[in-house]
């Protein structure tokens, strides 16, 4: 734009061409995760000869980044053959040292990494919200549609969405799943409303999954406000109880006790119940009001013992320290059997 200089202050002042440059003052330079992503980053090297290349590494790329953006090399790299030849070429390096990555990691933590992605689409998927941006309910499968369920819950539900569904689906039924995070509590839809959207779209059933959400009563009462308002319109209303927890991300707690135990990861039956104690007292409310209650802890901690929180090949049953894996929900599938046989 307008000519600066005459505001550049004292005649020796050293002024910077800054034409066709973005300016960011305090801009953060782009930077490099060097570890496994658990919660940040880690310089992390297995010795001298690895950190000395590491080292290099990152200088080699800065250097170059710096020629190529603001250098000699700057006037050839707006060249498009340029730009997509050194593109071409930083996926394929980048392809090959993931690859090489990944198999020097023994099968068990590899196993422990695929927490990552061993988890459904959030919610209803990114393209069922952009074909059907005022979307209230979303359909989970493509089956038959004479029968439906509503599955009902906040992150916790998103985390068994998928296992529930082929359960119902192997019985017949079609499973419908609510688009924002949070009904039922505050905020989010209320019991008059959830109501009314699942009269309006004749589900034979509604089943409700929370996390270790009772003791706000706020979201005690509308829930319940809800179950009842279910019953009164003659649909069937099944609640399934909070899976156990715990007080570290699992993934990140048994990969780093793979490399040297020092995280202990362990609950029991008897610790979940004292932690969901408002839950249990919300379920003796609502099965005298005629609902019907599942609990899944027993198929996660067998013969009412610790609780378990991956497999034998150490796949975890939670990417979090909270949210079930499609691995972990998958245990829960006799539950869900039982479940979808209660509506029968």
């Amino acid at each position: 734009g307008a000519d600066l200089s005459a505001l550049a202050g004292p005649h020796d002042a050293h002024i910077v061409d800054a034409s066709e440059r973005f300016i960011l003052p305090g801009g953060i330079d782009v930077h490099t995760h060097l570890d496994v992503p658990f919660g940040g980053t880690r310089f992390h090297f297995d010795g001298p000869l690895t950190l000395a290349l590491g080292l290099a590494v990152m200088t080699a790329l800065a250097l170059l980044t710096h020629h190529l953006a603001d250098g000699a090399w700057r006037p050839a790299f707006r060249r498009t053959t340029v730009k997509m030849g050194l593109l071409a070429a930083c996926l394929t390096v980048a392809v090959v040292l993931n690859a090489r990555s990944w198999a020097a990691y023994p099968p068990e933590m590899r196993n422990v990494l695929s927490a990552w992605t061993d988890r459904d689409a959030y919610r209803c998927g990114k393209v069922f919200r952009i074909l059907n941006p005022t979307g209230r309910l979303c359909p989970l499968d493509s089956g038959p549609d004479e029968r439906r369920i509503l599955l009902l819950g906040n992150s916790h539900a998103d985390s068994i969405k998928r296992v529930f569904a082929e359960a119902a689906r192997a019985a017949g039924y079609a499973v419908y799943f609510a688009v924002p995070n949070d009904p039922l509590m505050p905020g989010g839809w209320t019991a008059e409303r959830t109501a009314a959207l699942a009269a309006d779209h004749r589900f034979e059933a509604v089943v409700l999954h929370y996390s270790d959400v009772y003791a706000d009563t706020r979201i005690a009462r509308e829930i319940l406000g809800f179950v009842r308002a279910t019953i009164d319109s003659g649909v069937q209303a099944v609640l399934i109880g909070p899976v156990p927890t715990y007080g570290a991300q699992v993934p990140k707690a048994m990969f780093e006790n793979l490399r040297a135990p020092a995280f202990p990861l362990a609950t029991t039956l008897t610790a979940h119940r004292v932690r969901t104690a408002a839950y249990l007292e919300f379920a003796r409310a609502v099965e005298a009001a005629g609902i019907v209650t599942f609990d899944p802890a027993p198929e996660l901690c067998p013969d009412g013992g610790a609780c378990r929180y991956a497999d034998s090949e150490f796949r975890p049953f939670y990417f979090d320290d909270a949210h079930l894996t499609l691995t972990g929900a998958a245990v829960l599938r006799p539950l869900f059997d039982r479940v979808i046989a209660q509506l029968r």
